[in-house]
């Protein structure tokens, strides 16, 4: 409360402000929709549950490849896909372009998660993934290519909505970083960037989305979509998950589903769940 010290503060902002040093942008955070309000991480690390979530693996068509191929993404937070703006692959690990032998559809995903995808069903099949062997699903794949993460990036594919269709020439691409994990997942990672930290970061170091205001939040304080979703417009978004990922069988581009049971945090208050959301905050450019 001390008044010189206050002006000195205002001094040193009117300083970086008249030198364009000041901006606005987004800061992705954990957050409550029953208080509407960001919580620090500290708050939300003790507060986990265990939640069984509804997860899904959906295809992303390469735009171009002569063989048809999608890519293969998997999510425990099917409302983050409306929100879809690019692909995240690690650029060390080995990928494969596969053909299913019992329908013909053919994917891209991590070598070490080939046996993620789902195997033909027939009684051989079944009993071998029922012995804990990966050979159900490298029976049921042919092995089209073989290339590394980095040889991926910049592809093109299709969206899995039209909801930001208009949103940047540079979105829907493949980009690269060593966040992606080879222990759960197809190794291509679906980047939502309102709604998740690395999601954010690594959007915002490959042009995805610009440092600044453009960011588009499509879900409000109270963790409704917002009108751009036109489809699921003014639903809460972990209630519409079952609804989207109907809304992808339909497309076409639906590869499985099923319940994970994982930990998931709570509002410590509210105990409604937590939600990572982009928040607008300010900030000070720093040059070395």
């Amino acid at each position: 409360m001390d008044v010189a010290f206050m002006e000195s503060v205002w001094w040193v902002f009117a300083q970086l402000f008249d030198k364009n040093l000041v901006y606005k942008g987004f800061k992705v955070m954990p957050y409550s929709t029953g208080l509407k309000t960001p919580l620090s991480n500290s708050e939300a690390k003790g507060t986990y549950k265990n939640v069984s979530d509804p997860e899904a693996m959906v295809t992303f068509p390469v735009i171009g490849d002569q063989d048809n191929a999608a890519f293969v993404a998997w999510t425990t937070t099917p409302w983050t896909l409306p929100c879809n703006l690019a692909l995240c692959v690690n650029p060390e690990f080995v990928y494969l372009k596969v053909r299913n032998k019992h329908n013909g559809r053919v994917y891209v995903v991590a070598e070490p998660r080939l046996s993620a995808l789902p195997s033909f069903a027939n009684a051989a099949a079944d009993t071998k993934k029922a012995k804990g062997g990966d050979s159900a699903a490298a029976d049921s794949y042919q092995v089209l290519e073989k290339f590394d993460g980095a040889s991926l990036v910049g592809k093109k594919y299709e969206p899995l909505f039209d909801y930001f269709s208009d949103f940047s020439s540079e979105a829907f691409r493949v980009v690269a970083d060593d966040y992606v994990t080879d222990d759960s997942g197809t190794g291509i990672v679906h980047c939502a960037p309102a709604f998740g930290e690395d999601d954010y970061r690594v959007c915002l170091e490959n042009k995805i989305i610009e440092q600044g205001e453009g960011l588009v939040v499509a879900v409000d304080e109270d963790g409704l979509f917002t009108e751009r979703i036109t489809h699921f417009f003014g639903r809460y978004v972990k209630d519409a998950d079952k609804d989207i990922i109907e809304a992808v069988k339909v497309k076409g581009r639906f590869v499985k589903t099923g319940s994970f049971t994982h930990e998931y945090p709570f509002c410590p208050r509210s105990d409604t769940p937590l939600l990572n959301r982009a928040l607008p905050s300010w900030y000070a450019s720093c040059f070395v």
